[in-house]
């Protein structure tokens, strides 16, 4: 089994001190660190610029504004070796005042929790901007921005218009650690419901990765077994993530996450579960900001109808927590017949973020129809109608003009061949008429 420690995200890790160094060296860099929530971004962070001179680490969230100025002004000041005025009372003229420090010498500035910035300092991207571009080229400042939120950094450094567009930074959009990464960490010859579990349970984050290795478990047992312990580390670690984004009085997300992860895919079935409560704009928020659900359309699919759309978690991690933890009180003693129960759903899962990774296809997801109509009466949403089972392709990978179409199927025995062809020719003589068809079929041994 190999150790988890620095260096990894070496691609990420180098270009950032590549920036440190021409910002040493030439003139002034900046560098937007951004993606999912725990990810390991500013543990990257530190470590590229560990032990290579001054670094002033800001996190722009989680306190009141006035005592986090007296905080960030006083962190500086020490860092510094330099006086800060009391006259200086807002972020940007803090940074004014930093940006002329950066005349005098070098040094690292890493502002954390960037996705804070507008709502909580609506002005500082402008100001930001305007310092940067009359600053940049005569001053010798490290400036790295680390954004927990994807959306977020798009709209602050590479959408049309964006406030920070064309200021020259270098962006490093950090992902899950990769499936080929996870299974490294494993013991050679690793049984293939293992290297499924590894990632189940890990969900590819850094910490919770160091957590499975630090306590041995690195088998679908042992995963389970410390999943279900008390005060169980990496369930704990679940939970932390999980709360720290929702916050208190999150019942309605909690539900309708515990509905995902269980199988309740569409909004109109979410919906009716939760007794006609209307959840657009909670599904919006679990996807836009808090990152937890992604929202798919089958592959060719028409986008005509709500009835399209499915939800799914972000993270594999959550969804057994939710599933053996959080669900019904608890799965207890039943814990691994709930983690068999979904092992489909999970192996479809794995495959096609495997084949997004490898890059290989151009695109890869599902193919469903729509199966129901939804009617709205008093707030309230009800399924009408469901005339018959929806036609579901597992899995469809296209590159130019051939498509792969698979079946995602644990056992291979379990697998019924008549259904699935049949399918097969629906897509043929629709959605993928005039595609070259290569029908698959997956097992637990593909992983």
């Amino acid at each position: 089994m190999n150790s988890f420690s620095y260096p990894y995200r070496t691609t990420e890790r180098d270009g950032l001190q590549r920036q440190l160094w021409l910002s040493q060296n030439d003139c002034s860099r900046m560098s937007v660190v951004y993606g999912g929530h725990f990810l390991g971004k500013s543990a990257l962070v530190a470590d590229a610029l560990a032990g290579q001179g001054t670094v002033l680490s800001l996190s722009l969230g989680g306190k009141n504004d006035f005592l986090a100025l007296k905080e960030y002004k006083r962190h500086c000041g020490k860092g510094l070796g330099v006086f800060i005025p009391r006259s200086i009372g807002s972020l940007e003229e803090l940074f004014d005042f930093l940006c002329d420090e950066a005349w005098k010498k070098t040094f690292s500035l890493v502002l954390d929790n960037f996705q804070e910035v507008p709502k909580r300092y609506p002005e500082f991207c402008q100001h930001l901007a305007r310092k940067w571009r009359s600053e940049a080229k005569r001053t010798k400042m490290n400036l790295v921005l680390i954004c927990g939120d994807e959306s977020a950094a798009e709209e602050m450094f590479f959408a049309d218009g964006a406030p920070l567009k064309g200021l020259g930074a270098a962006g490093f959009k950090i992902n899950p650690l990769g499936i080929d990464f996870l299974r490294d960490m494993l013991p050679a010859g690793a049984e293939p419901e293992d290297v499924l579990a590894f990632w189940q349970f890990t969900g590819g984050r850094p910490d919770a990765v160091r957590i499975a290795l630090k306590n041995e478990a690195v088998t679908k047992q042992q995963l389970l077994d410390l999943f279900m312990e008390a005060d169980s580390p990496l369930a704990n670690f679940c939970e932390k993530s999980l709360y720290s984004l929702l916050g208190k009085n999150s019942d309605t997300y909690l539900s309708i996450l515990q509905l995902v992860a269980c199988g309740v895919k569409a909004q109109a079935e979410l919906e009716q579960r939760l007794g006609g409560m209307i959840i657009g704009g909670h599904l919006a928020k679990l996807e836009n900001e808090y990152q937890m659900l992604r929202k798919s359309r089958p592959l060719l699919g028409s986008p005509d109808s709500r009835g399209v759309v499915r939800y799914s978690l972000a993270d594999p991690s959550l969804a057994l927590w939710f599933r053996l933890l959080y669900a019904d009180g608890g799965a207890g003693v039943q814990a691994s017949s709930v983690l068999d129960n979904y092992i489909k759903e999970d192996l479809k899962g794995y495959l096609i973020e495997k084949f997004n990774q490898e890059g290989v296809f151009t695109s890869v997801g599902s193919y469903w129809e729509a199966s129901a109509r939804v009617s709205k009466k008093k707030l309230a949403a009800k399924v009408v109608a469901e005339e018959k089972e929806p036609d579901y392709i597992d899995i469809v990978a296209l590159k130019g003009k051939k498509a792969m179409v698979a079946a995602v199927c644990p056992n291979a025995t379990d697998f019924k061949k008549e259904p699935f062809f049949k399918q097969v020719d629906t897509l043929k003589n629709g959605p993928l008429k005039g595609y070259t068809l290569d029908p698959r079929l997956f097992t637990i041994q593909d992983v």
